[in-house]
């Protein structure tokens, strides 16, 4: 298996085979360690092409001084060429690493707060009601952008929602909400305009509440099956973020 731990030691193998002064010691040197490397090079389909060059590159013969520049010269030159490419592999890790971090952190944060979404809309069936005044409601609209590589291009996505602002009484408390409903935001405008007219402004409303914490409320109760697609969409991103970062874990740390 290649591993990073791999690399430093081919690379100090070749670093030991830049140092020999002798030719003939050279040349024994260089099969012992292709001997030894190429099999592991060739594992892997990241790192075969590796194989190909550093079989190439170390196989051809010492060539005759060129320009003042001497046989051994040339193979130190070959073979530093070789470990930048071996580093630059190490560092080609890294972007994967990042990719498989953010897709982890976004699927459980996901999971999280749509599953904590979705167990308090589960409760909100079975909650008390009294009677309010609908102060405030109007569509929102909410839009984000996201700058493509090397900041060329940008690409925005646009949802909606109802903003709502109500005033509720309980044990002779006033209280203020701001929750119309457990449903995320969606692109769907015309939906969230007919949610709209049936709730004006400055109209009564049912406002149920938390009995335990009466300062948590909403207007409409009860859970939404896209809240299911959502927690299932990031258990989804946090399997994707644990498979890619398996290789690079694998080839960082073992």
């Amino acid at each position: 298996m290649m591993t990073r731990k791999t690399i430093r030691w081919i690379v100090a193998e070749l670093r030991v085979l830049a140092n020999i002064e002798d030719p003939t010691e050279y040349g024994r040197s260089k099969d012992r360690l292709l001997e030894r490397t190429l099999p592991v090079l060739s594992q892997s389909k990241q790192t075969a092409p590796l194989a190909t060059v550093m079989k190439n590159s170390l196989t051809t013969d010492l060539r005759m001084p060129k320009r003042g520049e001497t046989a051994i010269t040339d193979a130190r030159n070959r073979i530093d060429e070789l470990v930048r490419m071996l580093h630059g592999l190490t560092r080609s890790v890294i972007p994967v690493a990042f990719l498989a971090l953010l897709c982890m952190v976004g699927g459980i944060i996901a999971v999280v707060v749509f599953g904590r979404m979705l167990e308090t809309s589960r409760e909100s069936g079975h909650w008390p009601w009294v009677t309010g005044y609908l102060l405030k409601s109007r569509v929102e609209r909410h839009t984000s952008s996201v700058v493509g590589r090397y900041g060329s291009r940008m690409t925005e996505s646009t949802s909606y929602d109802l903003y709502v602002e109500y005033r509720y009484h309980v044990d002779s408390k006033e209280y203020r909400g701001h929750t119309f409903s457990f449903e995320p935001r969606s692109v769907d405008r015309e939906y969230w305009e007919a949610k709209a007219r049936l709730y004006p402004p400055n109209s009564a409303v049912r406002v149920y509440y938390d009995s335990e914490r009466p300062g948590i409320s909403v207007l409409e109760p009860g859970t939404h099956d896209i809240n299911y697609i959502f927690i299932l969409l990031g258990l989804v991103f946090t399997g994707t973020g644990v498979y890619l970062a398996a290789k690079p874990i694998r080839f960082l740390f073992l």
